[in-house]
């Protein structure tokens, strides 16, 4: 969550752009946020007392690819309060509201305090959101249309709108309890937050002194065409998506070293996703350890995919592999090693993420150390 300093900061850094808060609601002040530590810490931009030093970045080769799953959610539900209020109406309804809902919102703002011209996309496909994001990014260097791409998602559904919704819908944990691969996963816990990268060209990287973490080697998006809600049994489409990043990647399946799983602690969604691992890895997927980020942090959302990636970039980087915490009762359906004993200190050398969304969308990364 944004604390108060955060909020300082960024008021302190976009001085001479006060307009950009101001139609800035959660969810893109968690895009705000996240962007600007993330382009610190890629050396892409100095705070100064009253803006940023851009300097470093070249506006006509930087992208932004931001997305999130429904625009700022609890800014529409205000809007529709508003307008429904006998005592309100139409009228009320703010100014800014356009601005401050539309999907698009994070990126356009990222793109104005970085200033980054070459496009800003929002990608928009549910809990695979994040990692979608981040992979057209990274195509887009690939095709040389840009250098550098700042790329994630961001989310803000932890509303008692949508709550309520996700809730009748029957996707939330009765307990408030997440525990993916557990005998006792009975649905998912809501978060919120952003996660946010910095894709640049190796070389353009390296020449500029860039901090790195991990090499993106493979991305792949695929379709079920199946059910609105449902992977099938197989998840054959999921199978696809991590074939085709493998095979974008040069790699076999014996070579990946560890899996961030989807992992949401549904019933249904856990078994497929197993399934769906055993079939791709085979044999070796009982040697390849998994770990469920969303066990910790709850289901982001459209921030969810890009927060896993960014947890990926820090285990191969470290050679550290988070548990899968809440883990209480092996699930016969569930037999891997979903890293339930505690955290694991390895080398990691191919590590892949993987986010499937409601709508039948799949989503696969390949990171690799550098």
């Amino acid at each position: 969550r944004i604390k108060n300093f955060d909020l300082k900061e960024l008021e302190s850094v976009l001085a001479k752009q006060e307009k950009l808060l101001r139609s800035a609601r959660k969810a893109t002040q968690f895009a705000l946020v996240a962007g600007l530590r993330a382009a610190r810490d890629a050396g892409l931009v100095k705070p100064t007392e009253t803006t940023l030093d851009l300097s470093q970045i070249d506006p006509l080769r930087t992208a932004v690819y931001i997305g999130l799953s429904m625009g700022d959610g609890p800014a529409y539900f205000d809007c529709v309060a508003t307008y429904v209020d006998p005592q309100q109406g139409p009228t009320k309804i703010k100014m800014l509201t356009v601005p401050e809902i539309m999907p698009n919102g994070p990126a356009g703002h990222v793109s104005i305090m970085l200033g980054a011209k070459r496009t800003a996309q929002c990608l928009i496909t549910a809990c695979s959101t994040g990692t979608d994001n981040i992979g057209h990014g990274y195509w887009l260097i690939k095709l040389n249309k840009a250098d550098t791409v700042i790329a994630g998602g961001c989310d803000d559904l932890a509303h008692e709108f949508y709550l309520a919704c996700f809730g009748n819908l029957g996707a939330l944990s009765l307990r408030g309890i997440s525990c993916p691969f557990s005998k006792e996963h009975d649905g998912f816990v809501m978060g919120e937050g952003a996660g946010i990268i910095v894709l640049e060209e190796y070389e353009h990287a390296k020449a500029r002194g860039a901090n790195l973490y991990a090499e993106l080697v493979g991305y792949d998006t695929t379709a079920d065409a199946f059910h609105i809600t449902s992977p099938p049994d197989d998840h054959e489409g999921g199978q696809r998506v991590v074939r085709g990043a493998l095979a974008e990647a040069g790699l076999q399946p014996e070579d990946v070293d560890h899996v961030n799983a989807h992992g949401t602690s549904t019933e249904v969604g856990d078994k497929t996703e197993t399934a769906l691992i055993r079939n791709v890895f085979g044999k070796h997927a009982y040697k390849m350890p998994i770990s469920s980020t969303k066990s910790m942090l709850g289901h982001c959302i459209g921030a969810a995919g890009a927060i896993e990636a960014v947890v990926c970039c820090l285990t191969v980087k470290n050679g550290q592999i988070h548990p899968t915490i809440n883990y209480t009762i092996p699930d016969p359906e569930c037999d891997l090693d979903y890293c339930v004993a505690g955290r694991r200190q390895t080398r990691v050398e191919i590590a892949g993420s993987i986010s499937l969304g409601f709508g039948g969308h799949n989503s696969f990364l390949l990171f690799k150390v550098l």
